[in-house]
């Protein structure tokens, strides 16, 4: 729990602060298994994983930028 475990990496040609990209999670996190930081895309284990379970997680990522 509180591992990281993957950074998402996006980029933008915009100049600041349209430049600045938000990430978020929008698909598969079932049970909030999983958290993001908005500002630097670290994914981190958010509760105990359970292989016999779940043997694998499909995540959808968004990254959005500031500008129109």
């Amino acid at each position: 729990q509180g591992a990281e475990i993957f950074k998402v990496m996006a980029s933008d040609s915009d100049s600041l602060p349209n430049a600045i990209i938000t990430y978020s999670i929008m698909g598969g996190n079932i049970n909030n298994q999983f958290i993001i930081d908005p500002r630097d895309g670290i994914l981190q284990v958010n509760a105990p994983l359970d292989r016999e379970e779940t043997s694998s997680y499909s995540l959808v990522i968004q990254a959005h930028d500031s500008g129109l």
